[in-house]
């Protein structure tokens, strides 16, 4: 490796700006030790409140942070994990879903009936000289059926054989009416078969098809299958 000579650029006079700033900074060309410019640099750039700090560092030889540092927060367990949600046990615990058994009437909820009807109507497109849809059997399977007057055709219990009511609230298993008596029965699904009545069209539902949550049974795929019978 070659050694500089005095014509390099290594051995040219310094720029203009450099030499101005060692006049404020009142250092001398012959100046060596680079203490004398770190005290000057200091006393320029760093805040008086952090100046006998940075002395202090640079006589002990400790590196020491001139900007103001903000200490990073944590994440709170609330922030970092999220806000808990309730368990389908603890869910059931609470009785998040449990309809209350007060100042529950027929009546009260006929309007209910009412748009439900009408809500049928347009799924099924529905019209009085009209038969079904050939693809009203998947349209039914995937319907909502609060405030449906339903009635139980046929089941394994003669007891059940007869009631009807409009559906208050579904289940995974049952159908929850209030018949026209005000009172509240819970029909299962697997063991019964159920009718009802809508623009001149009586339709039969079997429980069997519907033993599923209505949340999943609406974007559930049926397979066509036989009729299930009692």
């Amino acid at each position: 490796m070659s050694t500089p000579t005095q014509d390099s650029a290594v051995y040219s006079e310094l720029p203009a700006g450099v030499k101005r700033q060692a006049t404020q900074l009142k250092l001398a060309d012959d100046v060596r030790d680079g203490s004398a410019y770190l005290s000057s640099f200091l006393r320029r750039h760093v805040a008086p409140r952090n100046l006998a700090t940075a002395a202090a560092a640079n006589d002990a030889h400790q590196v020491v942070l001139l900007d103001t540092v903000v200490p990073k927060k944590r994440p709170s367990s609330l922030q970092k994990k999220g806000r808990r949600q309730l368990n389908a046990r603890e869910r059931r615990g609470v009785d998040c879903f449990a309809a209350s058994t007060a100042r529950q009437t027929y009546r009260t909820h006929v309007p209910l009936h009412t748009l439900w009807r009408g809500y049928m109507r347009s799924l099924l497109q529905l019209e009085p000289s009209r038969a079904l849809a050939a693809d009203a059997q998947h349209r039914l399977l995937k319907a909502d059926y609060h405030g449906c007057v339903l009635t139980v055709a046929r089941s394994r219990c003669p007891s059940l054989v007869g009631v009807a009511g409009i559906v208050l609230q579904e289940t995974r298993c049952t159908w929850r009416l209030v018949t026209r008596e005000d009172r509240l029965v819970t029909v299962p699904k697997a063991t019964c078969v159920f009718t009802f009545e809508l623009e001149g069209h009586v339709v039969t539902l079997y429980g069997k098809h519907f033993v599923h949550r209505p949340a999943d049974r609406c974007s559930k795929k049926f397979k066509s299958k036989a009729t299930i019978d009692l």
